[in-house]
C-alpha cells in the first residue's frame, strides 16, 4: 500500500507515491545507486546443510529425505 498523493490525484485518477526503487537498469542508466553486497543471517530447515547455499558452488546434491518441507532464506540487515 502506498500513501495517497491528494495534490496529484483527481476525481478520475488516484495517485500515490512510492520510494525510489533501484533496478539494475536504473543503476546503470542513471547512476542512482552503487551496487553493493547484501549481508544478513542465513536460516533454513536443515542448519547442517546451510553452508551449501552460500559456498559459491552450484552443484546438485542428492536429497535422501524428501518427506519433509525444505526452506532456506536470509534475513537482511535493516538500516
Amino acid at each position: 500500500m502506498c500513501p495517497l498523493d491528494t495534490d496529484a490525484s483527481t476525481a478520475s485518477a488516484a495517485v500515490c507515491r512510492i520510494p525510489a526503487l533501484a533496478t539494475t537498469h536504473s543503476i546503470r542508466e542513471f547512476e542512482i545507486q552503487e551496487a553493493g553486497v547484501l549481508t544478513g543471517t542465513w536460516f533454513g530447515s536443515n542448519t547442517d546443510e546451510l553452508p551449501k547455499f552460500y559456498d559459491d558452488s552450484v552443484m546438485d546434491d542428492i536429497i535422501d529425505d524428501t518427506a519433509s518441507d525444505c526452506h532456506v532464506g536470509i534475513n537482511f540487515k535493516t538500516e
